[in-house]
Order: structure tokens, then C-alpha cells, then sequence
């Protein structure tokens, strides 16, 4: 029975690391879209300080940039569409080879005798 429950803790632990990594992840994730965003507004307000683009095209650049963003299931959707192309072909490169045939035959009569 100890090692039984002892099984059981190691996986239950395993199972809480690996739910600890995911949110570290998505924690990470936010934080650099936060920290893009930042630098983004950053270097507008300094273009807009150096006088190379007026407020209000600014305010117009950033109103088209947020409509243009992808939701996040589309972005999901995206992503899992990309993996499975990207696996799709890794595996045509690897089978394809393998269905292909190759024939070793060099002459004519060779080559009449393998079609009978």
C-alpha cells in the first residue's frame, strides 16, 4: 500500500509541475505582450514629440492596429492548424521515400521479364 500511495503522490506531483510550467507560460506571455505594447507607445510618443507624426495620426494608427488583432481562439486555431501542416509534411518527407520503387533492372530483356 505505501508504494502504491507513494505512485500516486510522484504522479499528483508531476501533474501540479506541470500545471505550475503552463501558467508560468501564459504569466510569460502576457508580461512580454505588455512589455511590446509599452515600447510600442513609448516610440510613438516619441515620434510624435519630434514632431514627425500629429497626434492624431497616431491615435488613428493605433485605433487600425486594434482592429487588426487576432482573437484568441483564432489565434489558438491558428496555431494548431500551423502544427499540423508542419507535421503533415515532416511525415510526407519521411514516408514518401519509402513509397517510392526504385528498379535495379538495366536491361531490356530484364525489364520484359519483371512485367510477365
Amino acid at each position: 500500500k505505501a508504494g502504491k500511495a507513494g505512485k500516486i503522490g510522484a504522479k499528483s506531483s508531476r501533474v501540479i509541475r506541470m500545471a505550475r510550467l503552463v501558467r508560468l507560460v501564459k504569466i510569460y506571455k502576457v508580461t512580454s505582450q505588455r512589455s511590446k505594447e509599452k515600447q510600442q507607445h513609448n516610440d510613438l510618443k516619441r515620434l510624435v514629440e519630434s514632431g514627425h507624426f500629429s497626434h492624431d495620426e497616431i491615435q488613428e494608427y493605433l485605433e487600425k492596429s486594434s482592429a487588426q488583432k487576432q482573437s484568441k481562439v483564432g489565434a489558438e486555431l491558428s496555431d494548431i492548424i500551423t502544427r499540423r501542416v508542419i507535421v503533415a509534411v515532416l511525415l510526407m518527407l519521411c514516408i514518401v521515400p519509402l513509397l517510392t520503387y526504385s528498379s535495379s533492372i538495366d536491361n531490356e530483356k530484364d525489364a520484359t521479364h519483371f512485367l510477365h
